[in-house]
């Protein structure tokens, strides 16, 4: 009985055994089967992810084209791309009072019509101004044909006059007849003429009128350059001398006061006390003075424009001044509009002011109405030069402008520009005026620096014996 049980008991194992093992069987291929289905959908989703990182990509390259291609940047936000274009649109609607230009292509399409209709118009325009040429060319062509015509027709009548004068000089009677047809023709011939000539002064006119009207569309600009000579400093006579310098305050004395015709705010360039003994050419100023107060008749203080630590101003050293002479004043002449920095209504005060306060003298000058006040004479030594005066009186205001520059050419007055003259008297800034730690240069602006840019030092001109220039 025992070992049936046992028996039993083993078979039961066994047959358990059979079963688990047939579970696991089907376990497993059920579990096998739904891996690969897994399996399959996991690449799927891979290769959908896939498509769409390349469809992303696709986008982003297409995104930066249309960027690149509407002249945005790369970090440029599309928010911000589509507020520039409705305020491109707005502007659009304002300027055209087109609501339809919503898209950039529209706008361009837009300006490109509106470009090819401008070069349309513009290519009619000259299309139209050569044909008129053509036809003032032609009507010059015909106009010159028919007076030879008429000089020929003349000279035929007079001939058969002549020849039936001669002819028939028995019958006056005949002559008589022939004369009046003569006549007749001629009269003809000469309204004819006197009709074409009237065409022809018609014609011309016209074309005066469209040159005045273009004339009148340029700005009349008076562009003069005075023409310095080339002369070195004359200081066979110079205009003066330190007397007494204070170099701790920056104070001088000079030996010329009021019996000299010395004036407050004098100007002087300084030079070594034996700049008489040296080339003029190679002289170079150490420093310049002005003119505070003029304290006897020949003594007057001056302050320290400008010097160097390594030549100072010391007794005995000479001065140099453009306007101011002891012997006699600086004459000047002043044409057209005199506007000192800006202001054009009382700038011919101010200059008249400034060479009465620099010893000089105002001999002519224009008036404001265009007028000349004053007369240039041989003893005028400048003739400083402004633009035309504009207004109701602009025809006139040229004459007396052409006037003066005759008188000026008569005398041999020298013409300067109103800048070189503010220059001269001193009224520019004062970093604008010479340069006096470089050699003295001419004239030529073209060889300035930076630096010393509008400081050129200019030198006295030779003076006739007129008193005018050479």
């Amino acid at each position: 009985m025992a070992i049936d049980k046992n028996r039993q008991t083993w078979i039961i194992c066994l047959v358990a055994a059979a079963v688990l093992a047939l579970a696991a069987v089907v376990i497993s291929i059920v579990m096998n089967k739904r891996y690969e289905e897994i399996a399959a959908a996991k690449r799927t989703t891979d290769q959908q992810l896939e498509d769409v990182k390349k469809e992303r990509d696709r986008f982003k390259k297409q995104l930066a084209d249309l960027k690149k291609v509407g002249g945005w940047g790369d970090d440029d936000q599309v928010t911000d791309i589509l507020a520039k274009l409705e305020e491109h649109k707005q502007v659009y609607a304002n300027t055209y009072g087109d609501t339809t230009m919503d898209v950039y292509p529209k706008m361009l399409e837009l300006q490109i019509d509106r470009y090819f209709a401008v070069q349309s118009k513009l290519q009619e325009e000259i299309r139209r101004v050569k044909d008129l040429q053509s036809k003032l060319a032609a009507a010059e062509d015909a106009q010159k044909a028919s007076d030879e015509q008429h000089r020929e027709a003349v000279k035929e009548l007079e001939t058969q006059l002549n020849e039936k004068a001669t002819a028939l000089s028995s019958a006056q009677q005949t002559k008589e007849r022939i004369e009046r047809e003569l006549d007749e023709k001629i009269d003809n011939m000469q309204r004819a003429h006197t009709r074409a000539l009237e065409t022809k002064d018609n014609k011309i006119e016209q074309m005066a009128g469209i040159q005045r009207r273009t004339e009148d569309q340029l700005e009349a600009t008076i562009k003069v350059v005075s023409d310095y000579f080339q002369e070195p400093l004359d200081f066979t006579a110079p205009d003066g001398k330190i007397i007494q310098a204070s170099a701790s305050v920056g104070v001088v004395y000079i030996n010329r006061g009021s019996a000299d015709g010395l004036r407050r705010q004098t100007r002087f360039l300084v030079f070594d006390h034996d700049a008489l003994l040296r080339d003029a050419a190679t002289l170079e100023p150490k420093g310049e003075i002005e003119i505070t107060e003029v304290s006897g008749p020949h003594r007057a203080v001056a302050r320290v424009i400008s010097d160097t630590v390594a030549n100072p101003i010391l007794p005995g050293d000479l001065i140099h001044s453009f306007i101011y002479r002891p012997d006699m004043p600086e004459r000047f002449a002043l044409v057209g509009t005199m506007n000192v920095h800006g202001d054009t209504t009382d700038g011919l005060d101010r200059l008249r002011s400034m060479i009465q306060i620099n010893g000089g003298r105002l001999d002519a000058h224009m008036a404001s109405d265009g007028t000349i006040v004053g007369t240039i004479n041989e003893r005028t030594r400048y003739l400083v030069l402004g633009p035309i005066p504009r207004g109701d009186n602009e025809n006139e205001a040229r004459e007396n402008y052409q006037k003066m520059l005759d008188q000026a050419a008569k005398y041999g007055v020298r013409r300067i520009t109103l800048e070189q003259f503010l220059d001269y008297i001193g009224l520019q800034a004062e970093d604008q005026r010479y340069d006096l730690s470089h050699q003295v240069r001419d004239r030529d602006t073209s060889e300035r620096t930076e630096s010393n840019k509008g400081q050129t030092f200019r030198r006295r001109p030779a003076r006739g014996e007129d008193g005018a220039f050479e």
